[in-house]
């Protein structure tokens, strides 16, 4: 088991998800909107707002090419 400390500058973080090569952290926040963060840099390279609600889960698909999102009504987003 290893561990690394990397700095990633983001309030009203709710939800996070690692890509299967540990290259892409994907957080989800409390506005409804998902961050895109280079783990070697900690440079947040894309942000989408995907709901009105927070992001209380937050998935990524092994291709890295789908995020789930859910909020705490129990809706589930693609």
């Amino acid at each position: 088991l290893e561990f690394r400390r990397v700095l990633f500058r983001s309030p009203d973080i709710s939800a996070l998800s690692i890509s299967l090569d540990e290259a892409v952290l994907a957080t989800g926040h409390t506005d409804g909107s998902v961050h895109f963060w280079h783990m070697d840099s900690g440079f947040d390279f894309r942000a989408v707002q995907i709901q009105s609600e927070a992001v209380n889960t937050l998935a990524l698909s092994p291709d890295g090419h789908t995020i789930a999102t859910g909020d705490h009504q129990g809706v589930v987003r693609l």
